[in-house]
């Protein structure tokens, strides 16, 4: 395989001097691989790290080398730390192996210097990827329906977006359609995409629990006591 640009979502030990690592390449998609540890290799092998690797094997389990890096690693603390997390939780369960996403690599590499710059809301920045994320899987918004301005509609499972009756869980026509450009959402078209797209992602989760999630509640709660 040639050389690509990756990032690191989850990495554990495996045996000695070697980790498994699950990288998220821009040529590859999601790709599971032994790498060895190094002197060189283990400041690298962290979250938020602009890679260049190369990935060599046939079968499922690859093996990292010609690992490098020439940038510092994207730097993000509080909010934007947990922020950083659920994305590539996002990833390390939603994605297929070794199924190029392109798109979402570079959603997720403009999402991560968003998070760093501290420009935009967590929300502005958060949001956004979802969608593109949510699109590439193909929940996209409003799925290829025909969407009404004046009437409220539900997603329910297996039928996609249905007319409703006004309620906490429906969604406007005309906001439904405004999702597509939340770069200029206001506050409350993004708290509605909130809502949304976190029961389309709970449903792809199929009931597993984020830890990101639960970490920066415990942060939240951290704050306030403090």
């Amino acid at each position: 395989m040639d050389l690509t640009d990756a990032f690191v979502l989850h990495r554990r030990p495996y045996r000695e001097n070697s980790a498994l690592v699950q990288f998220f390449s821009w040529r590859y998609g999601k790709v599971s691989a032994v790498a060895r540890i190094t002197k060189d290799s283990r400041g690298l092998l962290q979250p938020f790290m602009p890679l260049r690797l190369c990935f060599k094997g046939r079968g499922g389990l690859k093996n990292a080398s010609q690992v490098e890096s020439d940038s510092l690693a994207i730097p993000l603390f509080g909010d934007a730390l947990y922020s950083g997390f659920y994305l590539n939780e996002l990833l390390y369960y939603l994605l297929s192996d070794e199924e190029p996403v392109p798109v979402i690599y570079t959603a997720y590499q403009q999402a991560l210097v968003s998070l760093a710059t501290a420009q935009m809301s967590l929300a502005a920045v958060l949001r956004p990827f979802e969608l593109t994320l949510l699109t590439q899987l193909g929940y996209g918004i409003p799925n290829g329906q025909s969407i009404e301005d004046d009437r409220h509609y539900q997603f329910v499972s297996g039928e996609g977006f249905i007319v409703s009756e006004a309620s906490p869980q429906s969604i406007y026509g005309a906001d439904l359609k405004r999702l597509e450009h939340l770069e200029r959402a206001d506050p409350v078209l993004l708290q509605q995409a909130k809502r949304l797209f976190r029961q389309l992602i709970d449903e792809l989760l199929g009931g597993r629990v984020l830890r990101s999630r639960e970490l920066l509640v415990q942060h939240h709660l951290s704050k306030r006591q403090s």
